[in-house]
């Protein structure tokens, strides 16, 4: 068999067309990078938190606060925008409990709700000895004092208030409490400081 030999230059129509591949495939590569996203631009910006009113006969309250939806004014709910976290509300000593910062869809909020991982509450006397929490409903609802309007672009921090004191009933020396979960919700643009509790995580 005769060898074939090829010629190793390209053509100039080749070099031209390589040249132009090679230049529109990083582009294109980061045209679909900066257009996949999650959905979330375009949306309100919007910080979770989450704090209590003192206990005087309780060491120590704590619960994993397992969901929390935004009620929209014509009663529909955001689907859940947290991840499960325990939270001990009486060591905040006025404090806000940081749970998420997310993006929330223009519209009319009126309420948040949130709901609490069945079974998981643990409450101490003062003298550190446990109290067993019996639990009416595991989720409630938290007013917003007024009809809250968002647009494209905004910012918004909802605080959210467990009012433990309202909420526990019973008698702490009896070694049972009930919990029937109440409160309501603050909400702004920023503007004025938080009392934020230390953030806690892994830095990876």
């Amino acid at each position: 068999w005769a060898a074939v030999t090829r010629d190793p230059q390209l053509s100039a129509p080749m070099k031209h067309l390589l040249f132009a591949l090679l230049l529109a495939c990083p582009l294109a590569l980061f045209s679909a990078c900066g257009s996949g996203g999650d959905g979330r631009a375009g949306g309100v910006t919007a910080d979770l938190l989450i704090g209590d009113a003192t206990v005087d006969d309780l060491l120590s309250f704590s619960a994993v606060v397992q969901s929390v939806q935004l009620r929209r004014a014509d009663l529909t709910f955001t689907g859940d925008l947290i991840e499960s976290l325990p939270v001990e509300f009486l060591g905040l000593n006025g404090s806000l409990h940081f749970l998420s910062k997310e993006s929330i869809p223009p519209g009319t909020y009126v309420a948040v709700q949130v709901g609490f991982a069945p079974g998981q509450y643990e409450a101490k006397a003062l003298d550190g000895s446990p109290v067993t929490v019996v639990a009416a409903t595991d989720s409630y609802i938290a007013a917003l004092v007024a009809p809250l309007v968002v647009a494209t672009g905004d910012y918004v921090r909802f605080s959210i208030d467990l009012d433990l004191a309202n909420a526990l009933s019973g008698t702490v020396a009896g070694g049972t409490i009930d919990f029937d979960p109440t409160g309501s919700c603050g909400s702004d643009d920023g503007s004025i400081e938080a009392p934020i509790d230390e953030l806690r995580g892994t830095v990876v």
